[in-house]
């Protein structure tokens, strides 16, 4: 660019149609605009659209691009041809006006009124004003309405572009599609075939499983009542279990009680055995006396037969023992004695029996096998 100094005239954001904006740059000194780009908070350069041409000496470039890039932007800048970067205020926002052109088939702006022509040259002048800024309306309504369709002319192309790129690739993907197609049927008679196979191992697997099914039905039934059977039997060994510590118990209280019963009995045998002993030695006693008072009698009776013959023969004798009186209070006395010493005897052989029969019931007792 020149040494000129740089003029902005115009920054306008144009709503052209749904979803797009149309950005309008309007600058001096002139450039030449297919060479410039508008730059948006530092992406990528967007080129303008072809437009044409402007006033002598003014360059205007206009720009289409999603209407969301352009709400939400906060930096402008425009990118002359030789490089050099002009910062831009915020767009001017306005609505494009809807102009038909002519040229379009479409009926074009209604005729400016025809002149009044008056006798005053104020009155021309005025006119002539009037009119000027009609067409120079006119003018803008058409520019803006060349420039919008150059957008949506623009946008329609790139979507043209896309939907052939689309269908391109749609056409490819039939053609790709249409060769897996027919990789898909071979693929598909042949996994028909394996799975008919598959199926009728399938069936045989299923026979199989049915069987083992059965089978471990049977053995489960079994195994159920095996366990009950276990069960029962753990019951009735924890029975016998239980009787049999009762009989130890039982048992071992019985061998208590032998014990302490045998201890007596060995006590109560003693015992007895030693009263035995002193009865046999009181019975050997008694047997002395009663030989003794035996001895007694016989002696007392010889002496009272002998008495007897001497008072017979009428001869007496000496001392006491003559005297019939105490003769026969001896005797008397020793015949007593006699009883006495039988009565003791027997009952001594009594009792004697009595024990040796407590002694034998012990024995029996204490050893009851023998």
């Amino acid at each position: 660019m020149s040494d000129a100094v740089f003029e902005l005239r115009a920054f306008e954001h144009v709503e052209a149609i749904p979803g797009r904006a149309l950005l309008r740059i309007a600058a001096e000194p002139t450039f030449e605009p297919s060479g410039a780009a508008l730059i948006i908070d530092d992406g990528e350069p967007v080129h303008p659209l072809p437009a044409p041409a402007g006033p002598p000496g003014v360059a205007r470039a206009a720009f289409s691009l999603p209407a969301e890039r352009v709400d939400g932007a906060r930096r402008f800048v425009l990118e002359l041809p030789d490089g050099e970067r002009i910062p831009l205020p915020k767009p001017t926002k306005r609505t494009a006006a809807r102009v038909t052109l002519a040229g379009a088939g479409l009926p074009g702006p209604a005729p400016a009124p025809a002149p009044v022509v008056d006798a005053g040259a104020g009155d021309l002048i005025a006119e002539l004003e009037r009119r000027l800024a009609a067409e120079r309306a006119r003018r803008v309504s058409a520019d803006t309405a060349a420039e919008t369709s150059a957008a949506a002319r623009s946008a329609s192309e790139t979507r043209l572009k896309s939907l052939d790129a689309e269908l391109a690739d749609a056409r490819a993907d039939l053609v790709s599609t249409r060769d897996d197609l027919a990789t898909v049927r071979e693929d598909l008679a042949s996994t028909r075939g394996d799975l008919a196979g598959a199926l009728e191992e399938l069936r045989d697997a299923q026979g199989a499983v049915e069987l083992g099914r059965t089978q471990a039905n049977h053995a489960r039934a079994e195994a159920e009542a095996a366990e009950t059977t276990l069960i029962q039997r753990g019951a009735e060994i924890q029975l016998l279990r239980q009787t049999l510590a009762d009989r130890d118990a039982h048992a071992q209280h019985t061998y208590l009680q032998w014990e302490q019963i045998t201890a007596e009995l060995s006590v109560e045998i003693d015992v007895a055995r030693q009263v035995a002993a002193d009865f046999q030695q009181h019975a050997r006693n008694l047997q002395l006396e009663l030989a003794d008072s035996r001895l007694e009698l016989t002696s007392l009776r010889a002496l009272r037969e002998a008495h007897e013959q001497a008072v017979a023969a009428g001869s007496a004798v000496d001392g006491d023992s003559g005297d019939p009186a105490v003769v026969a209070a001896k005797l008397n006395a020793a015949a007593a004695a006699l009883e006495e010493a039988r009565s003791r005897a027997s009952e001594a052989e009594a009792a004697l029996a009595a024990r040796e029969t407590e002694l034998g019931r012990l024995r029996g007792q204490l050893n009851p096998g023998q």
